[in-house]
């Protein structure tokens, strides 16, 4: 079931009052070559000055990805609330697409994106979430992503890695929090979310303290749970007791 905050931002998303690119967002380089087609219906060219563009974008690609990435996830256990946001969010802000680009006379250079929306700002932390999940895909079960992309043309040699800089932490309705250690202890009255965990705007920018109760009580219950380094994401973590600690 979506989170409260999680509808709200579906129904902006589909209603056009949230950009339909990534603003922000996360993308995943995948790196390779490419002998499928590069013309028809699925093919977009475009040229600036002496650089070539081509995208490669069946749509059948992404119903696949989603199916397989979902199956992926849902091998860790029935969802948590955070867990289902993340499946929501990707329903709709996730694309994914094979790109070349040739300069000049030069051969041209095959990539394939997994592009995650940030949503003009309001869904960061999903995005990077999201992220950090398809890198784990990739990771555990390498042949997948290769099959699918293979099966449209495009042979993958290396898949960008995760930098695991941030780690995660599950709330009951906003989302996941990323928590990031390097950053100050905690936010200000004015910047709530200048300390060491963020979470998505959408969870907050409707609050009339601008989520400043919302931090303070991460801070409070997670804070020093989450010093000691450990993702606390379901997939990384499946046995971790999310209601104990449900904000």
């Amino acid at each position: 079931m979506r989170t409260l905050f999680g509808k709200v931002l579906n129904k902006h998303y589909l209603n056009g009052l949230l950009p339909h690119g990534p603003m922000g967002g996360t993308s995943i380089q995948i790196r390779g070559s490419y002998s499928g087609p590069d013309s028809g219906s699925d093919v977009k060219k475009y040229q600036q000055f002496h650089l070539q563009t081509i995208d490669v974008e069946p749509p059948e690609l992404l119903q696949r990805f989603q199916e397989s990435f979902g199956s992926f996830v849902g091998s860790f256990g029935a969802p948590w609330n955070a867990t289902q946001h993340i499946l929501d969010y990707m329903s709709y802000a996730a694309s994914i697409l094979i790109r070349g680009e040739r300069s000049g006379d030069a051969p041209t250079v095959w990539e394939s994106f997994v592009n995650l929306s940030g949503c003009a700002g309001m869904a960061q932390t999903s995005s990077e979430v999201a992220a950090h999940w398809i890198r784990m895909w990739a990771n555990q079960r390498p042949t997948e992503l290769s099959t699918l992309l293979s099966d449209h043309g495009f042979s993958v040699s290396n898949i960008e890695k995760d930098d695991e800089i941030l780690k995660y932490f599950p709330t009951a309705e906003y989302g996941y929090t990323s928590y990031w250690s390097d950053a100050a202890d905690a936010g200000t009255e004015d910047e709530p979310w200048a300390g060491k965990f963020d979470i998505d705007v959408a969870a907050y920018d409707h609050l009339a303290d601008g989520g400043l109760a919302l931090a303070r009580k991460l801070e409070s219950v997670a804070g020093e749970l989450m010093s000691d380094g450990i993702c606390r994401c379901q997939l990384c973590n499946p046995i971790f007791d999310a209601e104990r600690y449900a904000i």
